[in-house]
């Protein structure tokens, strides 16, 4: 597994020196944890303008960018509005189903949570949340 996660990020930081966007960084992301991990579903959450909102969404439509973000609202997030608006934990942590395994990552700049990476992963994967720490940056 640590090879795995190593050739992720190898490659991942490879493709980021290129970028040259916000929107191609988190693209990017998007695809690489598709191909190396086999995740159909991940959101990045963003504080903006006092709420917040959904900046980029994979699904099994592909991967939309929003800017500006997109609310979020209990009507058109409900599997995790509740858990955004009210989670207190600095640290990552994993919630699971029998569908998936999602991993919550918090994001910070200057100690004050910015927002959220959210990252499903197949039920039969062995997710290692200190593995994903880059991520978060």
């Amino acid at each position: 597994m640590k090879k795995h996660v190593d050739l992720f990020y190898k490659n991942i930081t490879e493709q980021w020196g290129n970028a040259h966007s916000l929107r191609t960084l988190c693209e990017l992301t998007c695809r690489n944890l598709m191909e190396f991990f086999d995740v159909q579903h991940c959101q990045i959450i963003v504080a903006y303008k006092g709420q917040w909102h959904s900046l980029l969404q994979l699904n099994e439509t592909g991967i939309q960018y929003s800017f500006p973000p997109v609310i979020i609202t209990e009507n058109n997030h409900a599997d995790i509005y509740d858990t955004i608006t009210t989670q207190d934990n600095k640290q990552p942590f994993i919630s699971s189903s029998k569908d998936f395994h999602r991993a919550w990552l918090p994001l910070f700049r200057r100690e004050q949570r910015i927002g959220w990476l959210i990252i499903d992963f197949p039920p039969a994967a062995n997710v290692d949340l200190q593995a994903l720490g880059q991520l978060r940056t």
